[in-house]
């Protein structure tokens, strides 16, 4: 589990970097998590425009566990979905709460009504997203795959509302 570990961006495809770069172009704005992977995807993405950091978008602290393959994950028994997205590994933080943490990015880039934004982040932070702008559960948002690479596109509404035009789509 990769979290909150601030490693580099792993091996991508030069024809799905263009490919997406011209899915998500024209842009007004380029927003990232602070995480080494994501500043070097939004350089790539985007190279004429620095990112900017936003704190909020890291992935989920996945404390005691950083690090560890699934396989040595210790087994927490069948959970339902919104008690698993309540659940805190040791020394970390649950999924609800990276969406408690979330949410405020998100509504402030609402602010941005009319334009482009391009938000460089983890799947976790974009499941949170999700359950922000649907106002659903944080255990019903974790029901959506978040594959590396794709795009989500969340719409801002003039009346602070959202609209998820879709999710996870690839180049």
């Amino acid at each position: 589990m990769t979290g909150r570990r601030d490693v580099a961006i792993a091996a991508i495809d030069e024809d799905q970097i263009r490919r997406l770069a011209l899915e998500i172009a024209p842009i007004d704005h380029l927003i990232s998590s602070p995480a080494r992977r994501c500043l070097e995807t939004a350089r790539r993405l985007i190279g004429h425009m620095e990112p900017k950091c936003e704190a909020g978008l890291w992935e989920q602290d996945f404390g005691d566990w950083e690090g560890l393959c699934y396989t040595q994950l210790p087994d927490i028994g069948t959970l339902r979905a919104d008690d698993l997205a309540h659940h805190c590994p040791p020394r970390g933080e649950s999924f609800a709460d990276v969406c408690v943490r979330v949410r405020p990015v998100i509504c402030g880039l609402a602010n941005g009504v009319g334009r482009r934004i391009a938000v460089i982040a983890h799947a976790g932070s974009i499941r949170a997203a999700l359950a922000v702008a649907l106002g659903i559960s944080p255990g019903a948002a974790l029901g959506f795959e978040i594959a590396p690479l794709s795009h989500t596109m969340i719409r801002a509404m003039a009346d602070g509302s959202f609209a998820v035009a879709y999710v996870n789509r690839t180049a």
